[in-house]
């Protein structure tokens, strides 16, 4: 027996098994397969931390899957890790959230008998006993299709037995109470409070995040990062729950990739040399980290006050010369590789000053790209592109879209602030 009045879980969600990932292109078909068998690793690892740990139970905050139509391969992995919870008898519950949601047309997976789904639209309940006796009610709902406007928060039970170790699974995104714009079950952190229980397991965010720490509230994140935008270690927590005592909240490490960003300020007087030995530095340096942790790190080199360098040394690395004679190694693991440079230069957007119409229009453009779908459309044509598809994964980069958007703004930045300074000497002669 574990202990009267405690229970022990593991939380995860979001392992995204089938993802495409973003970033490298296919002209780099070892790195690819690397990065594919990434979520699979990290999920393998966490089950045998359940085992290990001897867990009550393991949550699932949904998106199992990157799409309602999930692979072979992707299918047959989840349920071999789940007959091997089976054979150990810890049982799993899971919820569906947007990515695989559950089409009405589509016959529901036949899991084991440890496994429980909690796969209605409307929120539904499992309930088992501890060792000790003492009852665990786990309430959650999933989605059966891309979106839900609904707070469907509300439809949760109150916890009306504290005796009983009461718990939330909820696949959704943090909105002001009074939001009815919300795409994705929306809640505010008020409603979960309000049902008084024990925990709650919330998923969807990519990014591990604490929301409230007694009764803990916490979205555990992605299992493995997809592109640079998810940047930073990804895993899984155990939870420790207690009646009457604080909760122990312990993170495991999963993710056998790590994608990190890193910045190098441009001086004046650099020449080719000068950024090579600078980039060899910053690879030995999360090389040490690489080694420690045994994690493999994906590093985008952002490169402050790039308008400092000559013009041809900008057009050098903007052409990706420098990646020939970086003679990056990954053969071995754990590695480091510089997969993206990017230059960034210090244009004032103080140019719009003298036209603020101008200025609110610009703003608002950005904020459409930005925020809506307007990003996609733009390119649409060009994601759809036989050679792009073929060669490219553009439709899943999602930091091509904040790279794109950036040199848009500097750009425009740039040939507004020649035209007033054109103006400017117009007016002066």
């Amino acid at each position: 027996m574990k202990g009267a009045n405690k229970m022990k879980l593991l939380h995860v969600s979001d392992l995204h098994l089938d993802s495409p990932f973003a970033g490298l292109g296919n002209d780099s078909p070892q790195l690819q397969k690397e990065l594919i068998n990434a979520p699979f690793k990290a999920f393998e690892r966490c089950v045998s931390i359940a085992i290990n740990e001897d867990v009550d139970v393991m949550l699932i905050s949904g998106d199992v899957y990157n799409s309602e139509r999930q692979s072979i391969v992707a299918q047959h992995f989840f349920m071999k890790q789940m007959e091997r919870l089976d054979k150990v008898d810890i049982p799993v519950v899971l919820i569906h959230g947007n990515h695989d949601y559950i089409r009405p047309d589509k016959a529901r997976m036949v899991y084991p008998n440890n496994v429980h789904a909690l796969d209605s639209r409307q929120v539904s309940s499992y309930e088992f006993n501890l060792e000790d006796g003492r009852l665990v009610q786990i309430h959650g709902f999933s989605y059966t299709t891309k979106w839900i406007h609904e707070r469907v928060v509300n439809d949760y039970p109150m916890n009306n037995n504290p005796d009983a170790f009461n718990i939330g699974l909820l696949h959704g995104a943090l909105e002001g109470i009074e939001s009815d714009s919300g795409n994705y079950a929306p809640f505010s952190i008020e409603e979960l409070l309000s049902k008084n229980y024990d925990y709650w397991a919330l998923g969807h965010i990519h990014k591990s995040e604490v929301m409230n720490q007694e009764p803990l509230i916490q979205y555990a994140g992605t299992i493995q990062g997809r592109h640079i935008n998810e940047t930073g270690d990804k895993g899984c927590y155990i939870v420790e729950l207690e009646k009457g005592q604080k909760t122990i909240n312990t993170f495991y490490s999963l993710a056998s990739i790590v994608w990190e960003n890193a910045k190098l300020e441009c001086q004046s007087d650099w020449q080719a040399n000068d950024i090579i030995e600078e980039l060899q530095q910053i690879r030995a340096n999360f090389q040490d980290e690489a080694n420690a942790n045994q994690q493999t790190y994906f590093i985008h080199v952002e490169l402050t006050q790039a308008q400092r360098l000559e013009p041809q040394l900008l057009e050098q690395i903007q052409d990706g010369e420098f990646f020939q004679v970086l003679d990056q190694d990954y053969q071995e693991s754990p590695f480091v590789l510089i997969h993206r440079m990017t230059p960034k230069l210090n244009v004032s957007l103080d140019v719009f000053h003298f036209d603020p119409g101008l200025e609110e229009s610009f703003n608002k453009v950005v904020e459409e790209l930005e925020g809506g779908d307007r990003f996609k459309t733009v390119v649409s044509d060009l994601y759809q592109h036989p050679l792009i598809k073929r060669h490219f994964n553009l439709e899943h980069d999602e930091s091509l879209q904040e790279d794109m958007i950036y040199s848009a703004r500097q750009l425009i930045a740039q040939m507004i602030g020649l035209d007033k300074e054109t103006e400017d000497e117009t007016h002066e002669n």
